[in-house]
């Protein structure tokens, strides 16, 4: 039984990184139907510009990009009461995935360069604790 998947717009969310990324994937979701929409009338056809293949593709990357903080805020989320345990080693797995993401979408390097600087200087300063040492040291014997 094939089962529906039901979009529809969002309203009413504060605006961070999953709720950026989920506005950005439903309205990429939805743009098959908005062209049709537009296309269907010729009033709105000859008055509104639809996006170009360019610009959808750019927006797919952002979706991407923004997929990555969403998944992480949701495996971090997923507990009660995320702890050290849990956050330290997802901020390591976000600076490889970041380093990866910078090759395959180019016309976002800058920023992910930025970023990727921002959250080495704060890993960096994190791995000079003891309480580092100790959460990711729980965290590699708990894996095993």
């Amino acid at each position: 039984m094939l089962l529906e998947h039901v979009v529809v717009l969002l309203r009413d969310v504060d605006t961070r990184w999953s709720s950026t990324f989920l506005m950005v994937n439903c309205f990429l979701e939805l743009y098959p139907a908005i062209e049709c929409f537009i296309h269907s009338d010729p009033k709105l056809s000859s008055t509104t510009q639809l996006f170009t293949s360019t610009e959808l593709e750019v927006l797919n990357d952002i979706r991407e990009y923004l997929y990555t903080f969403h998944s992480i805020q949701e495996l971090a989320s997923a507990e009660k009461t995320p702890t050290l345990l849990i956050v330290l080693p997802l901020y390591e797995g976000l600076l490889e995935i970041l380093e990866l993401m910078r090759d395959r979408l180019p016309n976002l390097s800058q920023v992910i360069d930025v970023l990727l600087d921002q959250l080495r200087e704060y890993i960096n300063k994190a791995r000079t604790t003891c309480i580092y040492a100790l959460a990711m040291g729980k965290s590699f014997l708990i894996m095993l």
